[in-house]
């Protein structure tokens, strides 16, 4: 269960994006109480809590802020998803990504 401090959602609002970062208040083997993590959640990521499995989420590298972390995922899924399942890259493939940033 992760809690968010302020709240980050309002009752009329529907949308509720995938990508949340916080600190955790329960967790698994590994991971802390308060621990700051980032992860994925399927939707309910603008919620003062959410209830995510363990292996959706990741710690939160120090130096990142919040708001790195909660929009890391989107970028690196969106390239995983066009390199490995689109362009069907693989181990033995070279891929060139011009104009990527």
């Amino acid at each position: 269960r992760i809690k968010f401090s302020p709240p980050l959602s309002s009752s009329s609002s529907p949308f509720s994006p995938y990508h949340p970062s916080s600190s955790s208040s329960s967790c698994g083997a590994s991971l802390s109480i308060n621990d700051h993590v980032m992860g994925v959640s399927f939707f309910g990521a603008y919620s003062t809590s959410i209830n995510v499995p363990l292996a959706q989420l990741r710690r939160k590298p120090s130096h990142w802020t919040f708001s790195q972390a909660a929009a890391f995922p989107v970028q690196a899924l969106t390239a995983w998803y066009a390199l490995c399942d689109l362009g069907r890259v693989h181990d033995s493939v070279t891929a060139s990504t011009p104009s990527s940033s």
